[in-house]
């Protein structure tokens, strides 16, 4: 089922909102690399698991340093068994 086809009386959106907000709080703000700290926005969805990852200088900065698109191919959180993944 996909998210967009919940509505506001169907149970199962109060679920999908917690999960999704457990999930958007464990995303970095900031990511330290080679003695730098850059501020991070990541944008999830589109078709194919994809992900952008954007990078800013600073927190107050408007315009965008480095931007990557990424195909995510590993899944992450609990693994029933079955599903072909190591735990």
């Amino acid at each position: 089922m996909l998210a967009s086809e919940l509505g506001p009386a169907d149970p199962r959106q109060a679920l999908f909102d917690a999960a999704c907000d457990q999930i958007k709080a464990k995303f970095p703000r900031t990511v330290e690399h080679e003695g730098r700290t850059w501020w991070v926005r990541v944008s999830l969805g589109g078709p194919y698991g994809l992900a952008i990852v954007m990078l800013f200088a600073s927190p107050d900065e408007a315009n965008l340093q480095h931007a990557f698109v990424v195909q995510l191919g590993e899944e992450f959180g609990h693994a029933p068994p079955g599903c072909g993944v190591a735990r």
